[in-house]
């Protein structure tokens, strides 16, 4: 068990990723912005019917050497299963558990995305007032509902017995 009153972080280096023994409503919330962050990192293959009939390009060695100067297109971050697995059940729960009320379910998946994309607090408030001014929301409104949202989806999976992760 973490004790935060031995904690030195000159000493101890960075603390990681808290985990709190049941969900509460902030640790849902990061948790589904990781999982939009997740889904946006997995690659979506094609269908069959879109795949082209032209043969994969090979590159030998010459191809190699001459194009060493160039810079090429960084390499997807491939995810583990679990995460994969965290993804998705994350994703499901606005829908599985406040789809009785859309605009509360919609609020809270919006306000994941924009956490999920901003690079910092700076740049969430900027996506959080676009998404209220384009809607016609009053942000402090769409916050407080946010907060009761995340709630209700941490109340529903401490009642589940789903262990934080």
């Amino acid at each position: 068990m973490f004790d935060a009153s031995k904690f030195n972080p000159l000493e101890d280096g960075p603390m990681g990723d808290f985990i709190p023994p049941e969900w509460t409503g902030p640790h849902a919330g990061k948790r589904l912005a990781e999982a939009f962050q997740t889904l946006a990192g997995v690659p979506i293959k094609a269908h069959g019917a879109m795949v082209t009939a032209w043969p994969d390009y090979v590159r030998d060695a010459a191809d190699e050497i001459s194009d060493e100067g160039e810079q090429r297109q960084p390499q997807r971050r491939r995810f583990a299963p679990a995460e994969i697995s965290h993804m998705e059940e994350a994703i499901s729960w606005p829908s599985r558990i406040l789809g009785g009320v859309p605009a509360q379910m919609r609020i809270v998946q919006l306000i994941a995305i924009a956490r999920a994309f901003s690079r910092d607090d700076d740049e969430l408030l900027r996506r959080q007032e676009r998404l209220c001014q384009r809607r016609g929301w009053y942000l402090p409104t769409v916050l407080r509902q946010n907060r009761r949202g995340l709630q209700m989806v941490a109340w529903a999976l401490n009642r589940e017995g789903l262990q934080p992760w």
